[in-house]
């Protein structure tokens, strides 16, 4: 829960407009949502490129190092197996 207690932080911290989730009865989701999958998709596999290119219009080199690092914390720490 700590770990993704700080992926929170990090995303509140950074993000340029309040996160936008979209109601339970949607049946898509946000920009913001389908934006964070690719994120912890791309933190997932270790592809900072792809993170980078996902997020480099929207967040300065800070906050996408921070977040980038935290989803990276986040995910290992839910991936057995990984270190």
């Amino acid at each position: 829960a700590r770990r993704f207690r700080l992926v929170v932080e990090a995303i509140g911290h950074s993000w340029p407009d309040p996160f936008a989730v979209a109601p339970p009865c949607c049946p898509r989701a946000s920009f913001d949502e389908a934006l964070l999958a690719a994120m912890v998709s791309a933190a997932s596999r270790r592809d900072r490129a792809q993170f980078d290119v996902l997020t480099g219009e929207m967040l300065g080199g800070d906050a996408r190092e921070m977040i980038f690092v935290a989803l990276e914390n986040f995910v290992r720490a839910r991936a057995p197996g990984r270190v």
